[in-house]
């Protein structure tokens, strides 16, 4: 008699080449996913700093802006000459 071919199981086999390939899938998201974490976090820090440097800018403005108004009317309340 011939010896027939061992019986392949089709139903395990998928599902062993299955669990292979999400487990390679799984470790690729994870890589995207942290990338995409890293560059929220950038960005939220960048847009944070920005903002703190631009109420920084608008403050000094805001000290700096009596004296050089200061300056024209305590000029246009001298008597002319």
């Amino acid at each position: 008699m011939d010896p027939s071919p061992p019986r392949r199981n089709p139903p395990q086999d998928l599902k062993q080449r299955l669990d292979r390939t999400f487990g390679e899938i799984n470790a690729v998201l994870l890589a995207v996913a942290l990338g995409l974490a890293m560059l929220d976090l950038t960005a939220f820090s960048a847009l944070r700093l920005s903002d703190e440097l631009m109420r920084a800018q608008q403050h000094r403005q805001a000290v700096e802006a009596p004296s050089t108004v200061a300056a024209p009317v305590a000029a246009a309340s001298e008597p002319p000459q």
